[in-house]
């Protein structure tokens, strides 16, 4: 009797992207783990107006909570979002691949 050999799935491997408060366009993937660098303590991260929020959890408190990117868009896609803390361009966008 033969055995039937059936790969293992393969799983995207999560990583820790450390992108500072205020960049923007910085790359991230699907599951991704974000630690905003240089926060000051009183700061949020929040949706965009009507915009998909790429983040969890919903605000975010960067000083504090370490993020995770819950958007899986088909094909590279920028996402939006609002940094109270930055004073030139509060709107961040994250590039996340699909």
């Amino acid at each position: 009797m033969s055995k039937t050999h059936t790969p293992k799935k393969s799983k995207s491997m999560s990583i820790l992207r450390t992108p500072g408060i205020c960049d923007t366009n910085w790359p991230g993937n699907y599951n991704d783990t974000v630690q905003w660098q240089n926060v000051p303590a009183a700061c949020t991260i929040s949706q965009d107006g009507t915009n998909t929020f790429p983040f969890s959890p919903n605000p975010v408190n960067p000083a504090t909570q370490i993020a995770t990117i819950i958007v899986k868009p088909p094909t590279t896609q920028p996402y939006s979002y609002a940094v109270s803390c930055c004073a030139n361009e509060a709107t961040k966008k994250v590039i996340v691949t699909g």
